[in-house]
């Protein structure tokens, strides 16, 4: 767990910025305004995940 503090720190920091950069790197995107879309549209979802949903742990 070595860099979860920081990544808590950046997200609590500037959630929007901290969004807007893992969509920049995971679908290489780096249009401000496409990012502000893919932002707007994740803010908007109450199903949508930053991680995969089939990435879970099963009990």
């Amino acid at each position: 767990m070595k860099y979860k503090s920081e990544i808590l720190t950046i997200m609590d920091s500037d959630y929007e910025a901290f969004c807007k950069a893992l969509f920049s790197i995971e679908l290489g995107v780096n249009d401000e305004e496409e990012l502000a879309l893919l932002y707007t549209r994740y803010m908007r979802g109450d199903n949508i995940s930053l991680l995969n949903e089939n990435l879970v742990v099963k009990e």
